[in-house]
């Protein structure tokens, strides 16, 4: 029996599978091709990639390579990723070391306690800062960064050094320079903090104050000395006033010190300000004015204590001149008087001659009395200043022959002694000034007053006092005297003549 045709009796193929059949082998072409570009695709990526790999590299090689400064990049278990040629020069690195931990190693610089400061950078993400020396003494600051990553991971760190050898041996240099400075200048020096804390002091400082270096360094201002540097003004000056002024000088502190006693001190104390905006340093300087304070006072005494000699040796002549010698010549005139009443006995020359004696003796007891007067005169506790000044003018024109105008208000104010004195002695040195030396025939008098001060003006028309010649001491003790009452006495000179000014407070006492 013959087998039967496989295709007889079977059932047609429907029309849609036939094309089905027909497509199969295009639709595999079809995804092999776009198999094929997606890798192609895929491929050119990768060599993009790997061309932006190769150029990064390149660059992060040639930035490494051209930073002149040591750098070192750390993972975080500080094994060492990649670093800068000088970091290999100055760290003594090699190409091995990579990988390897840099504790691991030993470089030429001493790197104290780095795991911590990595591991403390690491933790706060802040930077680390410290100076370091290698081996040959060469200072460096070494520099601790987190090293992040692009997804803002900290994945290590990176040390940096900066070479500051020759700004530390410039501030050192500087630190030397004003140490020597401070400790020659002959006055106690001490610099503070802007806490007050001493940082340092010059030996006149612990000298000074019987104080040492270890009891005064790093302590407290004010704690220093059992407190004895607590002043109150000296507070008020550190902590008010220099802050707002960034200076003070010549300010007068009077303290009880307890080893040296009572002095009085001039400070002086400015801020030093750091160029980077640290905070500042206080310089203060304390200078002992004490002694030259009594010297000061005692100078200031001696015109005060010349004149009052002076007026008690005017007094202690003009009392023996009206006492003694005055007295003298009464009984001389007393004894010429006696004999004028038996001159019959004598001749014509005789009787001229007692006659003569006569006169002199009046005139020299005048005379005598005038001088008393003006050494000290008495008018002034008698007639009080307006009746004293009549006098003495009256009896200086009689004298000299000179012309002086007195003018005077109607009332003059009560006085205490001392102004009063003061008043007639410038009027009197005025005028006697006016009679040796200005050439002037007339000279005037002025006094005037107001309800606090009275005012003395004498003048003249004379050749003025020459440039070249100074003040006589009567008119120089006449400005101390008014100085001391609190007055004030102007000269004004010319070839026209002079003119002497001086105002008095009228409420004077004396001190």
């Amino acid at each position: 029996m013959e087998n039967p045709d496989p295709t007889k009796g079977a059932r047609p193929q429907s029309a849609s599978k036939r094309p089905q059949a027909a497509t199969h082998r295009p639709r595999n072409k079809s995804l092999s091709v776009a198999s094929n570009e997606e890798l192609t695709t895929l491929n050119e990526e990768l060599q993009n990639r790997n061309t932006e790999l190769s150029t990064l590299n390149n660059d992060l090689n040639n930035l490494v390579n051209s930073i002149n400064v040591p750098v070192v990049m750390l993972s975080r278990d500080l094994g060492i990723r990649r670093y800068t040629p000088l970091a290999e020069k100055v760290l003594n690195l090699i190409p091995t070391d990579i990988g390897r931990p840099i504790t691991d190693l030993k470089p030429n610089i001493d790197l104290p306690n780095l795991e911590s400061l990595v591991a403390e950078s690491i933790e706060t993400m802040n930077l680390k800062e410290l100076e370091v020396q290698d081996r040959r003494g060469h200072w460096y600051s070494l520099r601790i960064r987190p090293y992040k990553t692009s997804d803002n991971v900290i994945d290590g760190t990176v040390l940096t050094l900066m070479d500051i050898d020759a700004l530390k041996t410039e501030v050192n240099e500087l630190h030397l320079y004003a140490e020597s400075i401070v400790e020659t200048v002959r006055q106690p020096l001490v610099v503070l903090d802007a806490n007050l804390h001493v940082i340092t002091a010059n030996a006149f400082f612990f000298e000074k104050f019987h104080v040492t270096p270890e009891e005064t360094k790093g302590n407290f201002l004010y704690a220093l000395g059992d407190g004895q540097w607590n002043i109150p003004a000296l507070r008020e000056l550190l902590e008010r006033i220099l802050p707002s002024q960034t200076a003070f000088e010549g300010f007068e502190v009077k303290h009880k010190f307890p080893v040296i006693g009572e002095r009085l001190m001039l400070l002086n104390a400015r801020q030093i300000r750091a160029r980077g905006g640290g905070a500042p340093l206080i310089l203060l300087a304390i200078e002992d004015i004490t002694e030259r304070k009594k010297a000061e006072e005692a100078m200031r005494a001696l015109p005060r204590q010349l004149v009052e000699s002076q007026e008690e040796e005017r007094r202690r002549i003009a009392r023996e001149l009206h006492d003694s010698t005055g007295q003298t010549m009464a009984a001389l005139a007393l004894n010429l008087s006696v004999l004028d009443g038996k001159a019959s006995c004598l001749d014509g020359k005789g009787r001229a001659a007692l006659n003569d004696s006569l006169k002199l003796a009046s005139q020299v007891s005048e005379e005598l009395r005038n001088i008393s007067y003006v050494l000290h005169p008495p008018a002034l506790d008698e007639m009080g200043l307006e009746g004293a000044l009549r006098w003495y003018v009256d009896s200086f024109v009689k004298r000299t022959g000179l012309r002086v105008d007195l003018v005077l208000p109607s009332t003059l104010p009560c006085m205490p002694e001392p102004a009063r004195l003061t008043a007639f002695r410038l009027v009197q040195e005025a005028l006697t000034n006016t009679q040796r030396h200005s050439g002037s025939k007339t000279a005037k008098v002025v006094v005037s007053r107001d309800d606090s001060a009275i005012s003395l003006e004498v003048s003249d028309e004379g050749s003025g006092i020459a440039p070249d010649r100074a003040l006589g001491l009567g008119l120089l003790g006449m400005r101390e005297r008014v100085n001391q009452l609190g007055g004030r006495l102007d000269i004004t000179s010319d070839d026209g003549g002079t003119k002497v000014k001086a105002v008095l407070p009228i409420s004077i006492e004396k001190s």
